[in-house]
């Protein structure tokens, strides 16, 4: 683990008429934080040992990031689907852009390591983008700038660094062929990755039509997403409109109804005041107060799921809410 370098700060006094600030720089807002600094070196483990300041086409390109903080104290609200772009600049002339995610653990972190151009075998970032811009510059010397930029960042630019590129003839035509590479350890790592089971979609059905849906966390009727679940609650139009505590739900703060697994039925079923007015077979079967009322399919037979049904339809049917 390399050790950030230390931040050199520059203590600017300030110099006024006297003593008493004015009420503008009062109500000054506060100034972003400077942007990080980058160094950049042909590995991107072994700083500072190959740390140089010009690069030519078959050499792999790192950078190493040093923000000042960690991460997540330079975004104005951190979450994990923050993501940041890597610019590549000759003058004022942008050349190449690369989107990516950070992982989560990197937020913590003051320091990182970039892939500019990275080696194909070991990459995680995947940066093609500044290997082929880097193909189309003209023979001879350049003097380059990187700009690591994120939109959700109090500065938008986090880190900026510069380094020469020396491009040859030979080494030029090698470029576009290291970024076919990393393009292609893109794709395997795409395809080794597990595929994530989706929720499935839970369809109720009555008098042998669709009545609603629910879709994970999201309930739809009518074609249209109604309402959510989001944790315990209940939501419609996005209000909270109920409660799921355990195995009890609850409306405006009083308990409506609770579930218990039902010796009769091989599912589960609704409780109101010690009485079953409501169950759910294992074949997918829902009766209503003694009536038969629908199906819904699939069916696991969980409390979670089960209590999740009779919500949504004790919020979307008319018929669930006559007690």
């Amino acid at each position: 683990m390399w050790k950030t370098a230390a931040v050199l700060a520059l203590v600017i006094p300030v110099v006024g008429l006297g003593t008493t600030a004015t009420r503008a720089e009062e109500e000054a807002p506060p100034k972003p934080p400077a942007a990080g600094t980058m160094r950049f070196s042909t590995s991107a483990t072994a700083f500072p040992a190959n740390v140089k300041p010009e690069y030519r086409p078959q050499d792999a390109i790192y950078a190493l990031v040093g923000f000042g903080k960690p991460f997540r104290e330079l975004l104005k609200q951190a979450d994990k689907s923050t993501n940041v772009v890597v610019k590549l600049f000759e003058g004022d002339r942008q050349l190449a852009s690369h989107l990516f995610f950070p992982q989560v653990e990197s937020f913590e972190g003051a320091t990182w390591v970039l892939e500019i151009v990275p080696d194909p075998a070991s990459t995680t970032q995947f940066n093609h983008k500044v290997a082929r811009a880097l193909a189309g510059l003209p023979v001879g010397k350049h003097a380059l700038k990187v700009v690591l930029w994120s939109f959700k960042a109090l500065k938008n630019d986090l880190a900026v660094g510069t380094f020469t590129f020396h491009a040859t003839e030979e080494g030029k035509a090698d470029l576009p062929a290291r970024a076919d590479r990393i393009q292609e350890a893109k794709k395997r790592s795409k395809s080794a990755e597990p595929k994530k089971a989706s929720a499935p979609k839970i369809q109720v059905r009555h008098d042998g039509a669709d009545f609603l849906q629910i879709e994970g966390d999201r309930i739809r009727k009518d074609g249209s997403f109604v309402g959510s679940f989001d944790g315990d609650t209940v939501r419609r139009d996005g209000s909270i409109v109920g409660e799921i505590k355990g195995t009890v739900f609850r409306h405006e703060g009083a308990d409506a109804w609770s579930l218990d697994k039902g010796n009769l039925y091989a599912g589960t079923e609704i409780r109101f005041d010690g009485s079953v007015i409501g169950a759910i077979e294992s074949s997918g079967r829902i009766t209503w107060e003694g009536s038969e009322w629908g199906t819904v399919k699939p069916y696991g037979g969980t409390p979670q799921g089960t209590m999740r049904i009779f919500a949504a339809l004790y919020y979307f049917s008319d018929y669930f809410r006559k007690r």
